[in-house]
């Protein structure tokens, strides 16, 4: 699938309209995490954007190990 940094992305967990979630172990780690991809694209609507950044700010308070 490729490459993020230094995490290799593995499979899709998920998709939705905010954007993809991705099963990718850290290399140097040797560890899975789970890694959204937020659709952020100059075409969105305003109200697209809101819920983006919206996204945006509810993943930032997720305190998990595995999530990133």
């Amino acid at each position: 699938m490729g490459k993020f940094s230094d995490y290799e992305l593995l499979s899709v967990i998920g998709k939705g309209s905010a954007g993809i979630v991705y099963k990718a172990l850290h290399i140097k780690q040797n560890k899975i995490y789970a890694i959204k991809e937020v659709k952020m694209a100059d075409d969105l609507s305003k109200e697209h954007w809101q819920y983006c950044l919206r996204e945006v700010e509810i993943m930032k308070s997720v305190h998990h190990e595995n999530i990133i």
